[in-house]
C-alpha cells in the first residue's frame, strides 16, 4: 500500500480492511470501522453502500474524511467536534442538513464504538478549532477485487494548492509520486499566484480609472460652465441630444440689448504692460457678470473691451419689454457705478465706459 498512500480497501459489508500508509499515520484506528461512519460520499450523488458503488466503478469518486485534521509542530493532530444531540433526533436522520448528519453520524460512531481513539480530541463549543483545519478531501477510482472480494479505492488528496493542503495536515511528500498529484499542486499554487498578481494589476487600473472619472468629470463641469457663457443653456442642451442648428432658431418680439465698450481703451493699451491689460478686463468683466447675475439678464458676449447683455431672453421672453428694459437699465446704472472701484493703470484714475440699450425684435441663431 506504499504505492498508493491513500487507498481504501473495503468488504461487501462496507467494513474497512485496509488503508494506505499515509493514512494510518493520521488515521490508523479507522481500521475495521465502517467505512460510511468515516467517510462521506461527495460524488458521485449515488447511495453510499456496497451495490451501488458496484454499478458505478467507471465513475471518478470522491470521499471526505469526516474527522478534521489540524496540523501540528511535530505530527498530524486529529481533532473532532461532537455537539449535544437528543437519541430521538435519531430517528429524523434523513430529515436532518448536513450540518446535522455529521454530529449524527459522530454520536453514533461514539455510541456503538466506546471512546474515540487515543489521537482524537474531543472538543466542546467553546474549545477554538484554530488555525482554519480543513477536511481531507480524496478523489480516485474504485476498483472490485474478485478474487478478495474486496473494493479498492485508489484516491489522492484533493487538494488545489498548498495553502489547502497544509490546512488538511498534510506535506507534499505524503503525495503519490506515481501520478501527477504533486505537480498538480504546485501548479495550482502558481496558478494562484499568477491569479492574485493579476489580481492586484487590476485593482490598480481600477483605482487608476477611478481617478481618471473623476477627473474627466471635473473638466465635463469646467467645459460645461465655459459652454453655458457663451450659449444659453436651454439651446445648449438642445444641440448635445443632436439638433441641428437651424432647428435650435427662435422668435423674440422684444428683446433689449445693452452694448458697452471703455473710453480711450486703445490709448490705455498703448501705455501699459499687456499682463495689466488682462487684469483690468478681468477685473471689469468680473464686476459686470455678477451684476448681470444680480439683475437675472444674459451675458452674450465679450469682444476686446466690448461688453453685450439682453434682457427678455432665452428664457424670459415671455416678460414685458418694459420689464426686462427695466433689469438692463438698472444693470447699466450699476456697471457705471461699478467702474469708481476700477483703476486705470495709465493714469491712476477709474476707468470710464460708454454704454447703448435698445429693444427691438430679435432672431436667436447659432451658427
Amino acid at each position: 500500500m506504499d504505492i498508493f498512500p491513500f487507498s481504501i480497501v473495503f468488504d461487501s459489508n462496507m467494513k474497512i480492511c485496509q488503508i494506505g500508509s499515509c493514512l494510518k499515520m493520521v488515521c490508523s484506528n479507522i481500521l475495521g470501522q465502517n467505512l460510511t461512519k468515516i467517510f462521506s460520499l461527495i460524488k458521485p450523488k449515488i447511495d453510499f453502500n456496497w451495490e451501488s458503488i458496484l454499478r458505478h466503478t467507471n465513475t471518478t469518486f470522491e470521499l471526505k474524511l469526516d474527522i478534521l485534521l489540524k496540523s501540528g509542530n511535530n505530527s498530524s493532530r486529529i481533532i473532532r467536534e461532537l455537539r449535544n444531540i437528543s437519541r430521538s433526533n435519531l430517528a429524523d436522520y434523513e430529515m436532518m442538513n448536513r450540518s446535522d448528519v455529521e454530529i449524527a453520524r459522530e454520536v453514533r460512531y461514539q455510541e456503538e464504538y466506546g471512546n474515540l481513539p487515543h489521537h482524537v480530541t474531543v472538543i466542546n463549543d467553546s474549545s477554538p478549532i484554530g488555525d482554519n483545519p480543513s477536511f481531507l478531501k480524496l478523489k480516485g477510482q474504485m476498483i472490485y477485487f474478485d478474487c478478495w472480494k474486496c473494493i479498492s479505492f485508489l484516491g489522492a488528496p484533493n487538494v488545489a494548492n498548498l495553502d489547502t493542503l497544509i490546512k488538511t495536515g498534510l506535506y507534499l511528500n505524503d503525495l503519490s509520486m506515481h501520478d501527477f498529484s504533486r505537480d498538480m499542486v504546485l501548479a495550482g499554487q502558481q496558478q494562484s499566484a499568477e491569479l492574485k498578481l493579476a489580481l492586484d494589476q487590476e485593482l490598480r487600473k481600477s483605482r487608476q480609472l477611478e481617478i481618471t472619472i473623476r477627473k474627466l468629470d471635473e473638466e465635463r463641469r469646467r467645459s460645461d460652465e465655459l459652454l453655458y457663457q457663451m450659449i444659453p443653456k436651454k439651446i445648449a442642451d438642445k444641440l448635445r441630444v443632436g439638433e441641428k442648428n437651424i432647428e435650435t432658431c427662435q422668435y423674440f418680439s422684444s428683446v433689449t440689448i445693452l452694448f458697452s465698450d471703455i473710453i480711450n481703451f486703445t490709448e490705455i493699451c498703448s501705455k501699459i504692460a499687456p499682463m495689466d491689460v488682462v487684469n483690468m478686463l478681468n477685473e471689469t468683466y468680473t464686476c459686470f457678470d455678477r451684476l448681470t447675475e444680480k439683475h437675472d439678464i444674459y451675458k452674450v458676449e465679450t469682444v476686446g473691451d466690448a461688453y453685450m447683455i439682453a434682457g427678455g431672453l432665452p428664457v424670459h421672453q415671455e416678460e414685458s419689454s418694459y420689464n426686462h428694459a427695466r433689469k438692463v437699465c438698472l444693470a447699466a446704472r450699476d456697471m457705471i457705478h461699478a467702474c469708481y472701484q476700477i483703476r486705470d493703470p495709465s493714469r491712476g484714475r477709474h476707468i470710464k465706459i460708454r454704454i447703448g440699450i435698445h429693444t427691438d425684435i430679435v432672431y436667436l441663431v447659432i451658427r
